[in-house]
């Protein structure tokens, strides 16, 4: 959900694009600060992740692992 497109262009900012060769999903922005502030992403991109048969990138991996604990805080 990190580039979009209308009509006639594909914005990319993020430049998102170039990492869809890699085969594996990619986390925007601080990804720790996000994994803190919203545990639930972690099941979102494993989710996602299966159902695009793709893998996960191996830094989001490892901060996913780190925060991996605080999935038992979800209500």
């Amino acid at each position: 959900n990190a580039f979009f497109y209308d009509l006639k262009h594909i914005y990319d900012p993020l430049n998102v694009i170039s990492t869809l060769h890699l085969n594996h999903l990619v986390l925007i922005g601080d990804v720790r600060e996000r994994l803190a502030s919203d545990p639930s992403i972690i099941l979102r991109m494993i989710r996602f992740a299966n159902a695009l048969s793709k893998g996960i990138s191996p830094n989001n991996f490892a901060e996913i692992m780190q925060a991996a604990p605080n999935l038992t805080h979800l209500p």
